[in-house]
């Protein structure tokens, strides 16, 4: 019974705390290790296309600045912009470029396209006129060159364009011209030439466009009256058929508005009005 009274006197907790502390000691080093060993793979490779341009902006709001610019550039075929952006919309137009290469007899390639651009007009001017102009060339289809900085904040400010363009054709035969003659044109003269072939360009196409549309519209109504077509999707595809209309009237806009600043006296009051 004595025996029993006696209390067994309490364990030493300075065994398992040093166990403790070997197990804490191991993971440290062999962590330290795992990180010197990163470091020096990092040193060793170079860190090419782990560039991501975040634009101080979230993953959404990115995106959808993203497509829109992807769409400006495929209708206009160049756009002026921040230099970081035209970087970020360079890496990105090249992907979409090589979709686009076989994208006319694929749907799924189609449908990715439909996915990025936000307008029909782009996304058949892309595939119809762009992608087959640049089948044959796998890479550096898009250009960047720098303009200086902005006015406001001093931000560099770049335009990004498709290679082989209109407007660069015309400036490489212009400076052709220049070399010939050794004589500098008229820069207001120049630019008013410019803007009127612009608007004859576009009135033609303007005109092109409302043709169709016009086609367009009374084959669906035919569809309509027959009972194969629904009036919702009739006036779905009157919506989608008036874009190419919608965007040649403001291009035209656009070619009245700089020909009435190039002509205008530079203190006179008068704005422009746009014609009906």
């Amino acid at each position: 019974f004595f025996f029993l009274m006696i209390r067994r006197p309490p364990r030493s907790t300075q065994s398992r705390s040093s166990a403790a502390s070997d197990v804490y000691k191991r993971q440290v080093s062999t962590q330290s290790t795992w990180e010197s060993s990163q470091r020096k793979i990092l040193k060793m490779n170079t860190r090419h296309g782990l560039k991501i341009y975040k634009l101080h902006r979230k993953s959404g709001q990115r995106w959808h600045l993203l497509r829109t610019m992807l769409t400006q550039l495929v209708q206009h075929e160049r756009i002026r912009t921040t230099h970081t952006k035209a970087k970020f919309l360079r890496q990105h137009m090249e992907k979409l470029l090589t979709i686009a290469k076989d994208a006319e007899g694929s749907i799924p390639a189609q449908r990715r396209i439909q996915g990025i651009l936000t307008t029909e007009f782009a996304r058949k001017k892309l595939i119809l006129e762009i992608a087959p102009r640049m089948k044959e060339v796998k890479s550096h289809r898009t250009r960047i060159v720098r303009l200086g900085t902005r006015k406001g904040d001093g931000a560099p400010v770049s335009y990004i364009e498709l290679v082989g363009n209109e407007i660069e054709k015309y400036e490489k035969a212009l400076a052709k011209q220049e070399r010939e003659t050794s004589t500098r044109p008229d820069r207001k003269e120049w630019e008013k030439k410019i803007f009127g072939e612009e608007k004859e360009v576009f009135l033609t196409k303007l005109k092109q466009a409302k043709d169709d549309l016009k086609r367009l519209t009374s084959e669906d109504e035919a569809l309509v009256l027959s009972g194969h077509l629904t009036k919702e999707e009739a006036e779905r595809r009157k919506v989608i058929n008036f874009q190419p209309v919608k965007f040649f009237q403001a291009k035209l806009k656009q070619v009245e508005h700089d020909l009435f600043i190039l002509n205008k006296d530079r203190y006179d009051p008068i704005k422009f009005v746009p014609l009906n």
